[in-house]
């Protein structure tokens, strides 16, 4: 009886997140094709409302990935070559979204771009976070512009230090640990990386620099780590994900499956 249930209550939220994913999406693509606006297209108002849309969108796909047998499988540290890639692919997926689907504004694509690299990291440590974030940070760096190449940096660099966050938190994530490693990198992206490559290669000029901070700064600082916390509060039924899972494998182990 108690197994139904539960499994009728899983059916139930899996119904209402599609639904939820229906509806955003509906949003969106009506916002797409110009049916309404939200105030000033440039406005950090609407940029903040279409972002946290799509944020939503890309919430629903990890609630639903965090249910599959892959997941429970890679928390475990009994995960099949299958899963990890599946894992890269997704996270990958997500920031290629996080990435296609921001606001350009004057020049620079406001996203949440480094959501996906993030949550590489955070569930396949710094190597699998760092091979996420250069694959989206280069496909990022092929669009150009004059933030092309801070962009690919932070995109990197998002997964290499939530890789090795993952591994100093011995593999334990929580809704707050989510939240402070999704600000120390979108802080030091847009406060460290893009002033210093821009005003070193004279792309940009300091008020440019400025105004660009102020602007991306509140936007990106919300939408990232909401992102993020998201995940973490979607696995917070599991004691880990990432290192304390993925250590456990072993290449002989994981080809033999």
């Amino acid at each position: 009886m108690a197994e139904n249930k539960e499994k009728h209550m899983q059916n139930t939220k899996i119904f209402v997140s599609i639904i939820i994913g229906l509806v955003l999406a509906a949003f969106l693509l009506a916002y797409d094709a110009g049916l309404y606006t939200l105030g000033e297209g440039t406005s950090q108002y609407a940029v903040l409302i279409l972002l946290l849309a799509r944020m939503m969108i890309a919430s629903v796909i990890l609630y639903l990935f965090t249910i599959t047998g892959a997941f429970k499988r890679l928390v475990s540290g009994e995960a099949r070559l299958s899963d990890l890639v599946l894992t890269a692919v997704l996270t990958l997926a997500i920031s290629l979204y996080g990435n296609y689907g921001g606001v350009e504004v004057n020049g620079v694509l406001v996203n949440f771009r480094d959501v996906g690299a993030i949550l590489a990291g955070l569930l396949g440590g710094p190597i699998v976070g760092t091979i996420v974030g250069l694959v989206s940070g280069y496909l990022r760096f092929l669009q150009g512009g004059v933030v092309a190449v801070p962009c690919m940096l932070g995109t990197i660099m998002a997964g290499l230090l939530s890789g090795i966050a993952i591994r100093f938190w011995k593999g334990k994530l929580t809704v707050v640990r989510a939240i402070i490693i999704s600000l120390i990198v979108e802080l030091l992206h847009v406060i460290v990386i893009f002033p210093i490559y821009v005003l070193s290669m004279g792309t940009m000029t300091p008020d440019q620099v400025m105004a660009t901070i102020v602007f991306c700064v509140p936007v990106m600082c919300v939408v990232t780590p909401l992102g993020v916390a998201v995940f973490a509060y979607f696995v917070r039924k599991y004691a880990c994900v990432g290192r304390t899972g993925i250590e456990k494998l072993s290449w002989n182990k994981l080809i033999r499956k």
